[in-house]
């Protein structure tokens, strides 16, 4: 489905795209903290990482529908050959479409309602995150057996990826809203911002990158090349391929 040359036209593109947009980040907020230049014809507003409805966020969330994109056309391949791995592939396109729109509307901020029931988390500055982690809790018991049946080297870029992308949405933005309630929003909140947000973008690129060579290593075009060990066909067919090749992340 794609040659080695797009693979490293996709690798080029994203890493050209996401260090722009961290660079562009910090140039806006060298700008607004330390020359008191706040607006810069609306430059600093369009690249600031942490906002809605702008460049970075807008770019997130193409990322997550491309990523959401691949898995169903990879559920579609599993439906078509009654793969028992059908159904979690589609859970995660839906997980991705989800997590495509709450990029660009900000609809985890509204579970912060949900931690302020919690004292304990009375010193968080973004309590969504505490139903984050519940969340990526859930997640995880959900797909740990799907995750252990992928080929190895997908499914260790499987874990790679979303570890850096938890890092950053739940890890980081914990640390820099303990950061902005001590000291404010300045400059050292603008660098801490670039590791919570540059690693979520770069967590989503790293599981594009992932499907991208899934797809590579099991498909030809849009017809089954290989299918991976794990993906027994359901009883009653027999047509899920015993030997894979090896798909690289």
């Amino acid at each position: 489905m794609f040659t080695d040359q797009q693979i490293r036209v996709i690798k080029r593109t994203l890493v050209v795209v996401i260090v722009t947009l961290i660079v562009f980040h910090l140039l806006g907020q060298f700008s607004a903290h330390i020359l008191d230049r706040r607006r810069l014809l609306g430059f600093v507003a369009m690249f600031r990482l942490q906002s809605e409805h702008n460049a970075p966020a807008y770019y997130s969330g193409l990322q997550l529908l491309a990523a959401a994109l691949l898995l169903f056309i990879i559920a579609r391949h599993a439906v078509t050959r009654s793969l028992r791995s059908a159904l979690p592939w589609l859970g995660l396109g839906v997980m991705f479409c989800y997590l495509a729109v709450d990029e660009v509307m900000m609809i985890h901020e509204n579970f912060g309602a949900l931690g302020k029931s919690f004292s304990a988390f009375d010193g968080l500055k973004y309590k969504w995150v505490v139903m984050g982690f519940v969340l990526v809790v859930a997640v995880v018991a959900l797909f740990f057996r799907f995750w252990l049946r992928l080929p190895p080297r997908t499914r260790m870029w499987f874990a790679v990826s979303a570890a850096v992308y938890i890092g950053g949405a739940i890890g980081f933005e914990t640390i820099s809203g303990l950061y902005a309630n001590r000291y404010s929003e300045d400059f050292g909140f603008s660098l801490l911002i670039v590791f919570e947000e540059g690693m979520e973008i770069i967590g989503i690129a790293m599981f594009l990158m992932a499907l991208v060579r899934y797809m590579h290593d099991h498909y030809d075009h849009f017809g089954v090349r290989t299918a991976d060990a794990s993906e027994q066909a359901l009883p009653g067919h027999a047509d899920a391929a015993p030997n894979h090749r090896q798909a690289a992340g």
